[in-house]
């Protein structure tokens, strides 16, 4: 059994806190753009739902198993429907709650310039942390030109929010191959991790560009041929 992902239930640590707080596109800082990936999938402070618990992600999921002929890779249909219909994780204790092995809560931790530098993402399988690393967000927001606009802020919370809930899964226990392959049946494309990226790609009103990005190649971070650190 697993719970809602509810506002409660997460936090950013100190680092990636400030560090999001003190960084901008245009003149909206990285934290509040990050705040709105996870008030858009999740659930708000003030309780309501974000598109995974209004039950807009699934159908987007679905057609990504169809684009993928049915084929997966390590993950079940009662995975897919526990993940990414009910949005039931295992992110139990809410701040101010001693943690515990059975309880702890979701935490975004700061990247390891040392080792993360070519990741968006990283997070522990399975496990309670994901390392979250906005430099590389805006590295490649810079490489593709995005408007220093509201169009600009509103592409990376599409972007902020399918690569959260890409590490979530692998929090999970679920995990995709080395090397990334985004051709459609590929191992690394029939994972729940990629199924769960691309759904929000998908519903996103950015799809057709995401989309070229995906087959151009062009999401990988700029100077690697990687996007997560988590296989």
């Amino acid at each position: 059994m697993g719970v809602p992902l509810k506002w409660n239930r997460w936090a950013t640590d100190e680092i990636n806190t400030a560090t999001m707080s003190a960084t901008f596109w245009s003149t909206t800082s990285l934290q509040a753009i990050f705040w709105d990936a996870m008030r858009l999938l999740f659930y708000d402070e003030a309780g309501n739902p974000g598109l995974l618990y209004k039950g807009m992600i699934y159908p987007k999921a679905q057609e990504v198993m169809a684009w993928n002929s049915s084929v997966t890779y390590g993950f079940s249909d009662t995975n897919l429907v526990s993940m990414l219909q009910q949005g039931a994780f295992h992110y139990e204790a809410p701040i101010g709650i001693t943690y515990s092995t059975k309880m702890p809560r979701l935490q975004f931790v700061h990247p390891d310039p040392a080792v993360d530098a070519s990741y968006y993402g990283k997070a522990s399988v399975p496990g309670h942390d994901i390392m979250f690393n906005p430099w590389v967000f805006l590295q490649k927001a810079n490489e593709l030109n995005w408007p220093k606009d509201a169009t600009g802020v509103d592409r990376l919370k599409w972007k902020f929010a399918s690569v959260i809930l890409h590490e979530v899964m692998h929090n999970h226990g679920f995990s995709h191959p080395k090397p990334l392959n985004y051709a459609a049946q590929s191992c690394y494309a029939c994972s729940l991790p990629f199924v769960a990226e691309r759904a929000v790609a998908m519903a996103s009103p950015y799809w057709a560009e995401f989309e070229s990005y995906y087959t151009q190649g062009l999401w990988l971070v700029p100077g690697s041929q990687e996007v997560c650190g988590t296989y």
